[in-house]
């Protein structure tokens, strides 16, 4: 005589679910670690210089970037954005992490300052954003 149980039989399907998510989660993370592939993004490291951008006549801002990895690594090919005070620019860092960018910006007249957002994207690597990163005074 064989005994039948509806919860097993209704519970199975949710335990073969389970156990597939769990083992793929499983070699997913083996796969990667056999591979050396990186399942987290990777933290950017930004530098600009000049960080404060005195304003002359042109209305054209100068400025220098080095992104690199936490460990230092210049990352070539990063897309780097300025914006801000009606202006916008972008370039890639060259194979030594380095991108220069000239942005032209419109200061209203009646204020001496104002500031201008970064932007850094590299394929592996979480995004970098800056509000008010570099600071551009108009000269008196």
């Amino acid at each position: 005589m064989v005994v039948m149980r509806d919860n097993a039989v209704i519970g199975l399907p949710m335990r073969l679910l389970i156990s597939i998510v769990v083992g793929g989660a499983v070699i997913l993370t083996v796969n990667g670690f056999l591979n050396n592939i990186d399942l987290l993004p990777k933290t950017l490291s930004v530098t600009v210089s000049p960080i404060i951008c005195y304003l002359d006549d042109n209305n054209i801002v100068n400025l220098s970037f080095q992104v690199s990895s936490r460990d230092g690594e210049p990352i070539a090919n990063a897309l780097v954005v300025v914006k801000g005070l009606n202006g916008l620019s972008y370039n890639r860092t060259n194979k030594h992490g380095v991108a220069n960018i000239s942005v032209t910006v419109n200061l209203p007249d009646d204020a001496y300052e104002g500031f201008l957002d970064v932007f850094v994207e590299a394929t592996g690597y979480s995004k970098y954003e800056q509000k008010g990163l570099v600071r551009v005074v108009r000269r008196r």
